[in-house]
């Protein structure tokens, strides 16, 4: 996806995300579009945590990398499409640049972290896309996602059951890693900028306000690293 589009957030408790599924079923004609699925992110950051900063002081434009994989609910220890992301943003309007790393192989959630980080550098090295060597891994995060999608083209996704993995530099891998949940909901409406009014009169029956909300930043506050409202 390399077009900007609108990406609006609602941080939901129980009775919220109750309240949005039922705006999903009367207020919109969305319609599930794929099985629910786990997504898998690790995010990296350099020793100034620039992604952090450039995100809490609100700077318009800023990126933060991640690799990214699928875990399908019917076979969750399978890897599905395994990918190096780069997540621009500016303002509101957001896009990514995915690069395919097809030297990943099914088991390699089990590998040593950097490990892993030096296997996407040699994938990465034969293409376009430049990644810090200074860029480590530092928080990972899972959870399960649903996904809607109108005849317009406005896609809403619903995540659950998030975990987020701590990276202290001193853990091996993921599975050592140390964890924490949340028990809120996120719901996401993403969409073209041309569809920008049509979505502005369906939020008009949500009384419900978008926020902030970057699972990274949430993530690292839980564990105490960051302050992060």
């Amino acid at each position: 996806m390399n077009e900007y589009r609108y990406e609006i957030k609602f941080s939901l408790d129980e009775i919220a995300y109750a309240e949005a599924m039922g705006w999903l079923q009367v207020n919109t004609h969305a319609t599930k579009k794929f099985e629910n699925r786990y997504v898998n992110s690790l995010y990296f950051d350099n020793p100034s945590y620039s992604s952090v900063r450039d995100n809490i002081t609100g700077l318009s434009d800023r990126s933060k990398y991640r690799l990214r994989w699928y875990n399908s609910t019917h076979s969750p220890n399978d890897v599905i499409s395994p990918s190096f992301e780069q997540k621009i943003r500016k303002g509101r309007l957001g896009r990514k640049e995915i690069t395919p790393l097809t030297n990943l192989n099914e088991n390699f959630v089990s590998l040593p972290l950097h490990q892993i980080e030096s296997d996407i550098r040699l994938e990465l090295q034969k293409t376009n896309v430049l990644f810090d060597d200074y860029y480590t891994s530092v928080l990972a995060v899972k959870y399960l996602r649903e996904y809607f999608e109108d005849n317009e083209g406005l896609r809403i996704t619903l995540d659950s059951k998030i975990q987020f993995l701590y990276v202290d530099g001193m853990t091996s891998r993921l599975s050592d890693c140390p964890k924490l949940y949340s028990r809120r909901y996120v719901m996401e409406l993403k969409f073209d900028i041309k569809l920008k009014d049509y979505v502005s009169v369906l939020l008009k029956s949500l009384n419900m306000s978008p926020t902030r909300h970057s699972k990274y930043l949430i993530g690292l506050s839980k564990f105490g690293s960051i302050l992060y409202i």
